[in-house]
């Protein structure tokens, strides 16, 4: 489930955090604690949760290195000349232009709405961790120095 959908789930469950996507999504609960019983309030519905994003081929992969991507791209084509020519491989209208204004913030770390490709630089597991290794560390060394006063 591509975050933030699970996020949202497991808040709806009793509707009480923010959506993650934003304040003005307050998520209706499934349930509430009603008569010191929990009841099932609304129904739950998918649609909710699955949306194009899971769609390979509208939100693409991202992939580890440029060599991985050519063997899939080279299977794909493969692939695709296989099909028969009534086969319409294109994106849904508008699906782009929906996921984006869906995911607003997210966007741009979330969705690959262009191209299959590499994972960029700054979102690869060891830039993230070097990164966040690097914050947590000037964090310490800043509350260090305010300690020697």
């Amino acid at each position: 489930m591509p975050f933030p959908n699970g996020m949202r789930f497991y808040n709806a469950i009793i509707g009480e955090d923010e959506d993650p996507l934003g304040p003005d999504l307050m998520p209706e609960a499934y349930v509430k604690c009603l008569n010191k019983k929990w009841e099932r309030v609304k129904d739950f519905d998918w649609r909710d949760y699955v949306d194009a994003a899971w769609d390979e081929g509208v939100n693409f992969n991202y992939f580890k290195d440029e060599e991985l991507l050519a063997m899939v791209l080279s299977r794909l084509e493969d692939e695709l000349r296989r099909q028969s020519d009534d086969c319409d491989c294109d994106k849904p209208e508008n699906e782009t232009e929906r996921l984006d204004k869906k995911y607003r913030d997210y966007s741009r770390n979330l969705l690959n709405l262009d191209k299959p490709s590499v994972l960029p630089d700054s979102l690869k597991p060891e830039h993230l961790v070097k990164e966040k290794i690097h914050k947590a560390l000037s964090h310490r060394f800043l509350e260090f120095g305010k300690n020697d006063n």
